[in-house]
């Protein structure tokens, strides 16, 4: 029974609390700082699967009783899908389906960023997702770069910096706003290469070249080690959305026995609006049932448009993505009665959206009763809440409108997170012990 007057740690038990401290809170700081960019994440997600003995999907494949399930990804390897055997068919009785984004907001390099400065060796970038511009200088950073070539991928990593104006010649700035006072032209990477030539050496060396910057994906993002703050506070870049995939991951692949089929899917590009070939808007997930149904036995000419719809509409799917933490930093721009707070247990998100509600999502009653009583029977510590908290002052939406429009019931379901879209992020692993306690309640449902 849930204590409303402890924490979320606190009300774990004791065979919990010790394995979270001692297993999975290092293992997910371990993690964070892998899985700087969508592509690592998901080779680590990847690592995990095969770990537990889950194969890459092929078309040949069958489920036998020794075969938990398959996992696969697109081309690029930007999405992933984990799929697990259960008890009941797909066909019969659709999916549980936990979905999160495996991107985050960062500095993209430009398709031909190579300047010459005074400092040397520079490197132009746009900026990739909601951030604040003041918060993309004066900071450690790596450049991660993944590059397709006819050997195969290949990763770059670079150690440098973005820095900025010196305090005594531009006071002026403090009195511009923000968007002046930080143009996206001014975030430029430095190498600490005085020459072109010596810089190009170092891209030789790893078999690419100036042209490479177009044919790859070529990642800022910060440098910095995750840190445990005080007794739980984990200060980390890429909370938003990477600790619910790390929880996601984790719960399934921990989860015996399964009644129902299992799809554990992530997604690029949540930040920028889900578009494009590797984004929440693409067939992927279409794709991920398809190779079920195809394990399940369903011969190709009895998958149909209306056995995808029946089996979308007998789903149920967990939107796993983060909500915004009341902070003494924000409290301007929250309801407290509303939003939701460090230590305090699950975030559940009924609805969200910009301002008049738009561009969001609202779950069903059904799915908003179902979910709370699963967590009730199974201890599981939340909070209701939604976005924004404090109505005109902003808010957007997450992956789960575009799965809503299949006619699957989804709701979101995270973690509160300060300083969201930050370098330095800030999420508690009492609320992390609960996620993946409350994702493990829901893999399991009977």
């Amino acid at each position: 029974m849930i204590d409303p007057k402890l924490s979320a740690l606190e009300n774990l038990d004791v065979p919990e609390s010790v394995k979270l401290r001692k297993k999975i809170v290092p293992e997910y700081v371990q993690f964070l700082d892998h899985c700087k960019t969508p592509e690592l994440t998901i080779r680590r997600v990847i690592d995990m699967a095969k770990k537990e003995g889950l194969e890459e999907f092929t078309g040949q494949q069958k489920f036998i009783d020794n075969k938990k399930g398959f996992y696969m990804t697109d081309a690029d390897k930007k999405q992933f899908a984990i799929v697990l055997k259960g008890k009941q068919r797909c066909y019969d009785y659709g999916v549980s389906i936990l979905g999160a984004h495996t991107d985050a907001p960062c500095l993209n390099l430009r398709g031909s960023p190579i300047e010459e400065g005074t400092e040397g060796v520079i490197l132009k970038t746009k900026p990739y997702g909601g951030i604040w511009e003041h918060q993309h200088v004066d900071y450690s950073a790596k450049l991660i770069g993944h590059v397709t070539k006819k050997q195969g991928e290949i990763t770059f990593n670079l150690e440098g910096l973005l820095s900025d104006r010196g305090i005594h010649i531009s006071k002026e700035v403090n009195e511009l706003p923000l968007k002046k006072a930080f143009p996206h032209e001014m975030f430029k990477f430095i190498t600490g290469f005085s020459k072109k030539e010596s810089f190009l050496k170092v891209l030789e060396r790893k078999g690419l070249d100036e042209k490479d910057f177009y044919r790859g994906n070529w990642y800022v993002v910060p440098a910095d080690k995750t840190k445990i703050l005080g007794d739980g506070l984990i200060d980390g870049y890429g909370h938003d959305d990477r600790i619910c995939v790390f929880a996601s991951v984790k719960a399934a692949l921990e989860t015996k026995d399964l009644k129902f089929p299992l799809i554990v899917y992530g997604c690029d590009r949540e930040e920028i609006g889900s578009t494009g070939l590797s984004g929440a808007q693409s067939t992927f997930l279409d794709s991920a049932i398809y190779n079920l149904l195809s394990k399940e036995f369903v011969p190709e000419r009895d998958i149909s448009l209306g056995l995808m719809n029946r089996i979308y509409n007998n789903s149920l799917m967990i939107s796993s993505d983060v909500d915004i933490a009341l902070t003494s930093y924000d409290s301007q721009y929250q309801d407290p009665a509303i939003a939701t707070r460090f230590n305090r247990g699950i975030a559940i998100v009924k609805s969200n959206g910009g301002i008049f509600q738009s561009n969001g999502n609202q779950a069903s009653n059904q799915i908003v009763s179902y979910l709370m009583d699963l967590f009730d029977e199974n201890n599981v510590m939340y909070q209701m809440s939604e976005c924004p908290s404090k109505l005109q002052k902003g808010g957007e939406g997450t992956i789960a409108k575009y799965f809503a429009q299949k006619g699957i019931q989804v709701i979101d379901v995270g973690v509160p997170v300060g300083n969201m879209h930050g370098k330095h992020p800030t999420a508690h692993i009492g609320d992390l012990g609960q996620l993946i306690k409350g994702y493990s309640a829901f893999i399991g449902r009977r």
